[in-house]
This record gives structure tokens, C-alpha cells and sequence, in this order.
């Protein structure tokens, strides 16, 4: 992978990104990436889907389905979710059915920085970590950040 220029976006490119993070995946019928996430110390189950969607495969999105989170009655699951997306950037999360599900997509028509979508994949992925946490009352936030400077060496982190 070139890391210096900005680059037509395409599935390569997404699948040598998710390898950099030493994630196991699923690839489903589409060519579409699958992963299960969940961390030691969690009872959550994060099941993402790394998309790439559009007439020119121009458009990306990772969405996540969150399983056995613990039971919220639905005004307060809703006020927590709404809570989380006033306090965080990535990833969005609603609710839709009684479920709750997470998203961010973006529109890659003019092409992007292999480096830049490392980012993007590593500072989402680290979002749904820290809100699985959050939503079981627990502050790991620091450690899916430390994990996502991890893969970015030398570099500070943010907060999703």
C-alpha cells in the first residue's frame, strides 16, 4: 500500500487496512468484511459490517449490531444513546426496534489517504469498544484508545 498519496478507495485497499489491525473477518456474498468484537470483561457482542456501497463503490460504511447489552426500558435506552451521540463524535448510535445499532459512513468518490482511512477504520472500531463499555456502566474508554495509539505509533490520540 502507498501511504503517500491519495488513492482511488476500493476493497483492497479496506481489507489490507483491516489486516494492519490483525482483525479476523468474515467476507461475506458482496465481498463485504464482517467482524465480531467483543471485549475481555464485557458481556457485549459488537457484530460489524466494513461496506463498501455505491454505483462506483464510492461510498463506505462500517455499522455495527450490538448484541447482549444490558436491558434498558426504551425511553432510557433511548436517552442513553441520545446521551452518547451529544458526547461523541463516532460512531452514531440509535435504536430501531428495540436494538441498538451503530453507524458512520462516508462518501470516497474523490479517492483517500491510505493513512487517513486507518484512522477512520481504527478511531470508529475504538468508538464501538467504548460504547459497549459505556452501556454496561464501564469506563474502558482509555483502553480502546491506547489500542488505536498502538496502531498509530507517535501519534496522540482523540476521543471518538
Amino acid at each position: 500500500m502507498i501511504l503517500n498519496q491519495v488513492q482511488p478507495f476500493h476493497r483492497s485497499m479496506l481489507q489490507e487496512v483491516l489486516d494492519t489491525f490483525d482483525l479476523r473477518y468474515l467476507v461475506d456474498k458482496d465481498g463485504d468484511f464482517v467482524v465480531l468484537m467483543r471485549q475481555e470483561g464485557l458481556s457485549g457482542l459488537a457484530i460489524l459490517h466494513f461496506v463498501v456501497s455505491g454505483v462506483r463503490g464510492e461510498v463506505f460504511s462500517i455499522m455495527a449490531h450490538l448484541e447482549n447489552l444490558p436491558p434498558f426500558p426504551e425511553q432510557a435506552l433511548l436517552h442513553k444513546v441520545n446521551a452518547w451521540n451529544v458526547k461523541h463524535r463516532w460512531p452514531r448510535a440509535f435504536v430501531k426496534g428495540g436494538r441498538v445499532y451503530l453507524d458512520f459512513h462516508v462518501d470516497l468518490e474523490a479517492g483517500i489517504h491510505p493513512g487517513l482511512l486507518r484512522d477512520m477504520v481504527g478511531r470508529v472500531v475504538a468508538g464501538v469498544g467504548q460504547f459497549v463499555a459505556w452501556m454496561e456502566g464501564k469506563d474502558l474508554g482509555e483502553l480502546f484508545l491506547h489500542l488505536l495509539g498502538s496502531f498509530n505509533p507517535g501519534e496522540e490520540s482523540l476521543e471518538c
